[in-house]
């Protein structure tokens, strides 16, 4: 699992949240996009969570990026500026985000814990997927077998 996240603060509070679920270990933390790039060039990922809005390179661009590469890491886009409707949030999906969660802003961004239950949801949600897809193209499983229980993200 890797969190990016230009907030240092907001880095840690994902990474307490999603690690405080045993089936999610936080491998990495970047500060933006081309930092994110630089680790995945000597590491991998299940899932990784991306703010949009980020000095040197933002999400929107490394989305770009990510495409270009052969890492096949889900993305869950996690950023104040990706609410339902917003034109971003269509711009993020069309660029290979997997899903989009809105994050509290301003002074309320502290209040990320109340979105705390769906963030671990939705990344073991998208591991779960990563992990079955995996399994079928090895053809170790059928199509119809659910996925396991329980999905370490590394």
């Amino acid at each position: 699992m890797l969190v990016v996240d230009d907030s240092l603060l907001m880095r840690k509070l994902i990474t307490r949240i999603l690690g405080a679920d045993p089936a999610i270990q936080v491998a990495h933390q970047a500060s933006n996009g081309r930092e994110a790039m630089a680790w995945l060039a000597q590491s991998s990922c299940d899932v990784i969570t991306l703010d949009l809005e980020m000095p040197e390179m933002g999400g929107l661009e490394f989305l770009k990026q990510y495409a270009l590469t052969e890492h096949t890491a889900k993305v869950l886009v996690l950023s104040h500026i990706s609410t339902k409707d917003s034109p971003v949030t269509f711009q993020a999906l069309d660029l290979g985000a997997a899903d989009v969660v809105h994050k509290p802003s301003g002074s309320i961004s502290l209040d990320i814990v109340t979105i705390g239950g769906d963030l671990v949801h939705k990344v073991k949600e998208l591991a779960a997927e990563k992990h079955m897809r995996r399994m079928v193209r090895s053809g170790a499983i059928g199509h119809a077998t659910p996925p396991p229980p329980s999905v370490t993200l590394l």
